[in-house]
């Protein structure tokens, strides 16, 4: 952990219970593309709530420093996300909508 974010290690992964619409995450990286996977209540997250920035079965690649866009709900609801991150991966912050 750092004073602005923490780093991913070996088998990092963040958990988040969360509420709303929209959940975002500030992420960055060493300027490879570092691969990691988007869950919702322990399943990859499924297409058609999946954000911008999330593919199929939940992958998601981290590219550079920026906000991206993980669930899109389509109307406020509740869940259990289990973000996996590849080793240097970097988060920041979550924001929500």
């Amino acid at each position: 952990m750092h004073a602005e974010h923490v780093e991913a290690g070996r088998d990092f992964s963040i958990d988040l219970a969360f509420r709303g619409r929209h959940v975002f995450l500030v992420l960055g990286g060493n300027g490879k593309p570092l691969r990691g996977q988007v869950l919702l209540d322990g399943r990859p997250l499924p297409a058609e709530i999946a954000g911008d920035d999330v593919g199929k079965d939940g992958s998601l690649v981290v590219r550079e420093h920026r906000l991206y866009r993980l669930v899109d709900l389509g109307r406020p609801g509740a869940g259990r996300l289990t973000i996996r991150l590849a080793p240097g991966t970097r988060a920041y912050a979550f924001t929500f909508g």
